[in-house]
């Protein structure tokens, strides 16, 4: 062997380019000869990942098959934190192939302080009044509203979190059938949250019973009457066998219109409107590219403008998971997206938004109270900035598009990635999500496939679920068009491979 010979690295396998190609390959490191002699892009020895797909044509249902049904092959991958994933892999594979342990996953419980578990003896729980007035099951399911789900849906448990401090005496007032639904509606979503869909339906059905009565009755409770739509929009996004989120939300924003007879109520209707706001935003997000209607909430009917730079509005707000300023940024771009090409009076709004977002400086302003649980200023921080990074990429695959692959839009992606892994179980689908289908390499998409699966076995909530096949479909597609020569570059619109219809996927 010469000396040259000696210290040429070469891969095992050849290249993915000459195996597309059906040529040999010389399999040396980074970039075989064939690809440099050639100018064609080497796309490495690492692991692809394959997406067959039903009636794709270019490849069959079940490679390989051994006349059982079966695939005689599997993909196996593990990342960094030991987790494994299977890529085209069926469950009778595993049983059939697998003939060795696999490593546990670690999956990171849900934490809350000793003091902030739901009590043995309910008695015992925070104090809200229904301890000496509920009994057997709704006492037990409501404490754990108490202490777990209302807590769970925040980013910041203190004095300001209406999850707690205005929902809970609201639901507990018993004042009308508007507030016994909003009490049936929490206590359908903390029961599917611990027993599934089927312990939660009848609860679920009383609450829509108590609200058609109250709104029949023309009952004077326009803010019991709108919380409880909003609760029914969370349970089906909890429980995304339904898709009835829009619907409720609908309701919700007619029923808001009413809110002001409450001003007198003012740290309930910020909260409110406020929660009601990241909705809308999201939802918006959902739709896609759309012209806005006269039914949209205060924060879409704005005018097309830069909101306005107020250092109260970079304090992050808990029901939001960032300020109210990169809210309104994120419905901005949702807006103006809409309208591409962009009028020339709005032409210089995007730059104005990638230099806001760019120079953003989030704040927090925490009011702890008795009822408060562990405040992680950390966590809150890290949790705006993935916002913030994920608002860039937003802006970068719409009004100010890069190409997948530019360094400063991978830069991105890379960032929000790494800050994802920081978290024992990511509580932010929107920004997982706008990170998940911009990741150009199957490294990166085994992280996401990472945080998706503890975020599923955690928080145990169905749009995650809905959230994880678009990013597959979406992969999949991505990766048809590279295997047919197509511009990897070019960006698809995962909304354009679903019959959305009524089945918005939610991301709050």
């Amino acid at each position: 062997m010469s000396a040259l010979e000696q210290v040429v690295k070469k891969s095992a396998k050849g290249c993915w380019t000459c195996k597309r190609r059906k040529i040999g390959c010389d399999k040396i490191l980074p970039s075989c000869s064939n690809c440099l002699r050639t100018k064609r892009t080497c796309e490495g020895y690492g692991l692809k990942l394959a997406w067959p797909e039903d009636g794709d044509g270019r490849r069959p249902d079940n490679p390989n098959s051994n006349g059982r049904g079966r695939s005689s092959y599997f993909f196996l991958s593990s990342n960094r934190r030991g987790s494994v994933y299977f890529l085209n892999t069926s469950e009778e594979d595993l049983q059939e192939d697998v003939k060795r342990p696999l490593p546990v996953l670690a999956i990171a419980k849900w934490h809350f302080p000793k003091s902030n578990l739901v009590s043995v003896d309910p008695s015992r729980s925070l104090s809200f009044g229904y301890e000496t007035s509920l009994k057997g099951q709704e006492l037990s399911v409501l404490s754990y509203y108490t202490d777990v789900l209302s807590r769970m849906v925040t980013t910041i448990d203190d004095a300001k979190n209406g999850f707690r401090n205005v929902l809970l005496p609201m639901a507990l007032s018993d004042a009308n059938n508007a507030t016994a639904g909003l009490r049936q509606a929490m206590l359908a979503i903390s029961a599917y949250h611990l027993w599934g869909h089927d312990a939660a339906i009848n609860y679920k059905l009383s609450a829509i019973r108590y609200l058609s009565k109250s709104l029949h009755n023309g009952e004077e409770a326009p803010l019991p009457q709108f919380t409880t739509c909003m609760v029914l929009c969370i349970g089906d996004v909890f429980d995304s066998a339904d898709g009835s989120w829009p619907k409720h939300l609908a309701a919700a924003k007619a029923l808001s219109k009413q809110l002001h007879r409450h001003r007198d109520q003012t740290e309930a209707l910020l909260f409110l409107q406020t929660w009601l706001e990241y909705h809308v935003v999201l939802e918006g997000f959902s739709s896609g590219q759309r012209q806005i209607s006269d039914s949209e909430s205060s924060i879409s009917m704005e005018p097309l403008a830069m909101p306005l730079d107020s250092s109260a509005d970079t304090i992050i707000i808990g029901a939001l998971g960032c300020s109210r300023e990169l809210m309104n940024l994120i419905s901005l771009i949702t807006r103006l997206h809409g309208l591409v090409p962009l009028p020339p009076h709005l032409e210089a709004l995007p730059t104005h938004i990638q230099i806001r977002l760019q120079n953003l400086i989030q704040t927090t302003l925490l009011i702890p109270d008795a009822r408060s649980g562990y405040l992680d200023t950390n966590r809150i921080f890290r949790t705006a900035e993935l916002y913030r990074l994920a608002s860039l990429i937003y802006l970068h695959t719409t009004l100010v598009p890069l190409p997948r692959s530019s360094a400063q839009l991978q830069s991105l992606v890379s960032q929000s990635l790494r800050l994802l892994e920081t978290f024992e179980v990511c509580t932010s689908p929107w920004p997982l999500f706008v990170t998940a289908i911009e990741v150009n390499n199957d490294a990166d998409r085994v992280r996401v496939l990472h945080v998706l699966e503890v975020m599923q076995k955690v928080r145990r909530i169905g749009n995650v679920d809905v959230l994880q096949r678009i990013v597959e479909v979406l992969w999949g597609q991505m990766d048809l068009r590279s295997d047919n020569g197509q511009d990897s570059d070019e960006r698809l619109d995962w909304r354009d491979f679903f019959h959305l219809g009524d089945c918005l996927p939610s991301f709050i």
